[in-house]
């Protein structure tokens, strides 16, 4: 299994053709290669030929164990290291699930997460589930739920960035606000989401789509947080109090004066 992953980590899989992969040998090197120091150097090769595609280091986590078939097509646990770039060129890899000749764009129409059952529609563009928690798949649900309510019209529209696509938390196709959700307040998650909703930006603008940046919290954030996403032209969006427990949102402003709160995102 190699495949690079949206996120940008490419998955290697270990040594060993037949039977359960151990971590000796080779996988051994690579799961101790941060702590000697060493670093992975990444070739594709097709025989005769080998192409170097550059160099990486282990991500977190180091490695998953999966289950695949031995060259003797017996099913065995094989390790799967998730490798992170530090200086390679990414457009070599093949892309996740072998996957190629993407369009420009995929839209379909928006589905709420599925947050009680915990069935998370990423894992199927190659992102890791136990990144995403069941709390901010709530809060991007009733969030998404609650603009469709307010007449707005949500897609799942993939942005394609190089040899592989990102997909925005949610993007809304009436005001062409995109959004990164995370399930924290904390300044480290909105700083996060900051760098997240400029990235969709900037690519959407490489596919020639002009697009707002939007962020949703379960909290206001820090006032200089605040501060930061109205300089950048950030909306911020937080959970805010509701009756009988339906769902409601707003648009938390800097206390600057003449601020106040905006019950849904503004036109273009």
């Amino acid at each position: 299994m190699k495949a690079f992953l949206p996120d940008g980590t490419y998955r290697y899989t270990g040594e060993g053709q037949v039977g359960d992969q151990e971590f000796k040998g080779g996988n051994k090197a690579i799961l101790q290669s941060v702590e000697t120091g060493r670093i992975i150097r990444l070739f594709l090769a097709k025989s005769p030929n080998a192409t170097y595609v550059g160099s990486f280091t282990l991500g977190e986590p180091a490695y998953e164990m999966a289950i695949a078939p031995d060259r003797n097509g017996m099913n065995r646990q094989v390790i799967v290291f998730n490798l992170m770039p530090m200086s390679a060129a990414l457009g070599s890899l093949p892309l996740f699930n072998d996957a190629s000749g993407y369009e420009t764009s995929l839209e379909t129409p928006w589905v709420a997460p599925d947050w009680a059952t915990y069935v998370v529609n990423r894992k199927a563009r190659g992102e890791r589930v136990t990144e995403v928690t069941r709390q901010e798949h709530k809060l991007q649900s009733d969030f998404g739920l609650w603009l469709e309510a307010q007449g707005y019209r949500l897609i799942e529209r993939s942005l394609a960035t190089g040899s592989t696509q990102i997909y925005p938390d949610l993007f809304d196709a009436t005001t062409m606000t995109v959004f990164e959700a995370k399930r924290s307040s904390g300044r480290g998650y909105v700083r996060t989401a900051i760098g997240q909703v400029l990235d969709y930006q900037n690519v959407a603008e490489l596919n020639g789509l002009k697009v707002d940046c939007g962020t949703l919290f379960p909290g206001r954030p820090d006032e200089h947080m605040l501060l930061l996403c109205k300089k950048l032209g950030i909306k911020v969006f937080i959970r805010g109090n509701a009756d009988f427990g339906e769902p409601e949102f707003l648009q938390a402003l800097p206390e600057t004066k003449g601020a106040g709160n905006n019950l849904a995102p503004e036109g273009n």
